[in-house]
């Protein structure tokens, strides 16, 4: 679990580095974190700094099929990438995709994904 907190905080530092068009199958360069609603991702990110509280609330997120991760090398269909703001003023990126052959959105970030 604290390999995935790096990996959030990570991407999270880089900002809005990628851009996908909509429609686009793009393929995750590392494990991505996904959930079905920006606001569960906005909680995650907030409990970044308590890596016990990430892992439990990302384990109930994924029990009830809330979030889960796309493994490196999966691929998904863009929906949206738009850019966003984080909750220090900085801008960042987030992405809504779907599963090939699956129609569940979830949103993530963009830097994940090539």
């Amino acid at each position: 679990m604290r390999l995935l907190v790096g990996i959030v905080a990570g991407v999270i530092a880089a900002g809005a580095a990628h851009a996908h068009d909509a429609g686009k199958k793009v393929t995750a360069n590392r494990p991505a974190v996904a959930c079905q609603s920006w606001e569960t991702m906005a909680r995650l990110v907030s409990l970044m700094s308590d890596t016990a509280a990430f892992a439990n609330f990302y384990r109930e997120q994924k029990r009830t099929g809330e979030c889960r991760t796309f493994a490196a090398g999966e691929q998904v269909v863009v929906e949206q990438d738009m850019g966003s703001v984080g909750p220090d003023g900085k801008p960042r990126a987030k992405m809504s995709a779907h599963p090939v052959g699956d129609k569940r959105r979830y949103w993530t970030y963009p830097g994940w994904f090539d």
